[in-house]
């Protein structure tokens, strides 16, 4: 889950556009065993590349007043896992990902996230 300057660094790519943006997720995927990769992105989102799709995933970022981004991407990435460790899908998984991020940027400083507030700030998005 490497971030949009990350996936800069690894590739040599400005990411600029979509076109860009799959170019470089495209590229990290080819370089490693990995059967996906998501490239976080911010306020843009996140982008889920998967072996044999060409398209590019984008998973919108939920609107929420943000107040600190320290541990946004650790947040992600322990989600991430965890969804996936217990059968979901890496659409599922990164979906989850959004939302738990989406709560710890609303607080200052690092923080935590507990599952009741994923679940709150979900029902508070339909």
């Amino acid at each position: 889950t490497p971030n949009r300057s990350e996936a800069e660094a690894l590739t040599g790519i400005k990411i600029v556009d979509g076109a860009t943006l799959s170019e470089a997720g495209h590229r990290i995927l080819s370089g490693t065993d990995a059967p996906h990769v998501v490239v976080t992105l911010g306020k843009d989102g996140m982008a889920i590349f998967e072996r044999g799709r060409f398209e590019a995933e984008i998973i919108p970022t939920f609107a929420r007043e943000v107040y600190d981004v320290s541990g946004a991407g650790d947040t992600v990435i322990s989600m991430l896992t965890l969804a996936l460790t217990v059968g979901s899908s890496v659409h599922e998984a990164t979906v989850l990902g959004n939302l738990a991020a989406g709560v710890v940027v609303g607080k200052r400083g690092t923080a935590t996230v507990t599952p009741e507030e994923i679940l709150e700030y979900a029902e508070s998005l339909r």
